[in-house]
Parts: C-alpha cells; structure tokens; sequence
C-alpha cells in the first residue's frame, strides 16, 4: 500500500538494490527477479510482498554474520564505489540514489569483466533486467577526476588505494583493489572525460521520469 504511493520514478530506483542483491549474493533471487519483472512493476501484491521480504532476509543474514562491516558485508556495496562518486559529482540533483548505483553496476561489472574475473554473460543478463525494470546503464560526461576525488573518499578504501566489490559469477562477488590505471582505463570507455569539469557536456543528467 506505500509502494502505490510513490511517483513512478521513485519506485523503479528502488528496484537497483534488490538487483544489486541478487548479482552480488543469490543467483536464485536475481532468477525470481528476472522471471518476474514485468509483474513487480505492475504491482502483483503476492510477487512484490516475496521480492522485498525476500531482500530484506538476504541484507539482514549478512548484517547479522557481520554486523562491524568487517567482511562480507562490504558486498552489499555492490555498484555504490561509482554511484556514490556519481551522485556527489552531479550535486545529488541528477541521479536518484538507485539510479547511481544501478549506473555503478553495469561498471563495477565490466570493470570486472576487464580484469578477466565477470563472465560476460553476466553482464549481458544484468544489463537487460536493469534496462526491463527501467533504470539507467550509463553517465556519459562525467568528469574523471572529479569521479576519483569522489571514490578516492569511498568507506571500502584503504590507505588510499580504491577497493571494488566486484561480481565473480552470478550471485557471488568480491572485494577487490583494483589497480588505478584499470579503473581509469574503464571509466574512459564507458563515457567519463578527462576534460575539466567546466567544459564537460551539460547533457548528463538525469532521465526523464520513467
């Protein structure tokens, strides 16, 4: 009954976190999602009542095995490294919250992918659900350093040197230091500019309301 309340927008962002539970930790979760993601967004009471119960005992197993952040926790930050340098970057007036995070899943995966670890396979099925739920793949625009700066103060950072949660099949991820020229080297190809922030293109918010 509060989820028919929201604006369209605002009810399709928050369907990033569930995928993120499902590519990061349950396979079977991101299968439930997948096979029924047109119903969720039509409201099945019975389907949407299962898809947040079900995400709620994923989040709160791992809160309970690690309740300091010590470990698997950090993996519920799937896609966060770059949606939250994505939101601080654009003033938090572009992106909605799940729409960062979901922009930082098609990367952190292809960044994955890069360093031989993602299947492609992966990619493509999580690309095509986010895309199905109605959430944005890509930030073109953004400035580079102005991304680092953001993800240089991210929580998973140690000594200054960037950590990424990064999936390793569908359903298991990990935390990984990736090396800086990678990361660089990814950003670039998937729309970050090395211009300065001044001259970057001003068409790089936010779409329209789903």
């Amino acid at each position: 009954a509060l989820l028919l309340t929201l604006p369209q927008r605002q009810f399709v962002e928050g369907w990033a976190e569930c995928i993120k539970l499902g590519v990061a930790l349950d396979d079977d979760y991101f299968a439930f999602l997948e096979s029924n993601a047109e119903a969720l967004l039509r409201l099945e009471p019975n389907l949407l009542c299962a898809a947040i119960a079900r995400a709620v005992a994923i989040k709160a197993a791992i809160v309970e095995r690690d309740e300091g952040e010590q470990g698997e926790r950090a993996l519920l930050n799937y896609g966060h490294t770059l949606g939250h340098a994505i939101e601080q970057v654009t003033g938090y007036e572009r992106w909605l919250h799940g729409e960062a995070v979901s922009i930082g899943m098609t990367f952190a995966a292809r960044l994955g992918h890069r360093i031989g670890v993602t299947p492609a396979e992966l990619i493509e099925r999580q690309d095509a659900l986010l895309e199905r739920i109605g959430l944005p793949t890509r930030a073109d625009g953004l400035p580079l350093a102005s991304l680092f700066d953001a993800m240089a103060r991210d929580k998973k950072a140690r000594d200054g040197a960037m950590r990424w949660v990064i999936p390793t099949a569908l359903g298991r991820s990990a935390l990984m230091a990736i090396p800086t020229d990678d990361v660089r080297a990814a950003l670039l190809d998937f729309g970050a500019t090395d211009a300065p922030a001044s001259d970057t293109p001003q068409a790089i918010g936010a779409p329209d309301a789903q």
